[in-house]
């Protein structure tokens, strides 16, 4: 038996409604995200950077994380920390 699960992470404002136009920032483990920023990457292999080594934040569009206007997955090597911001800017967690 296989449980099924959601294809994509999701992220969600303050309300609990989805985040939409958000910014996902990864950063190292133990530091705000935005100030000690990490690579983060599209794909299993680590060879597709989403930008956040650089500062850049992964977009969402109706809760999920894109790349390409595409809803998308992404991943980190070892431990991180995430800061999670609406549209203005305003930090969400």
């Amino acid at each position: 038996m296989t449980v099924v699960t959601q294809p994509f992470p999701t992220f969600h404002d303050a309300s609990g409604n989805p985040l939409e136009a958000g910014f996902i920032y990864i950063g190292q483990a133990g530091f705000e995200a935005r100030s000690a920023p990490k690579a983060s990457f599209f794909n299993a292999a680590m060879t597709i950077p989403t930008g956040t080594a650089s500062g850049a934040a992964i977009r969402t569009m109706g809760g999920f994380p894109v790349r390409n206007s595409s809803p998308t997955s992404f991943f980190v090597a070892g431990n991180y920390s995430i800061t999670v911001t609406d549209r203005n800017g305003v930090v969400q967690y």
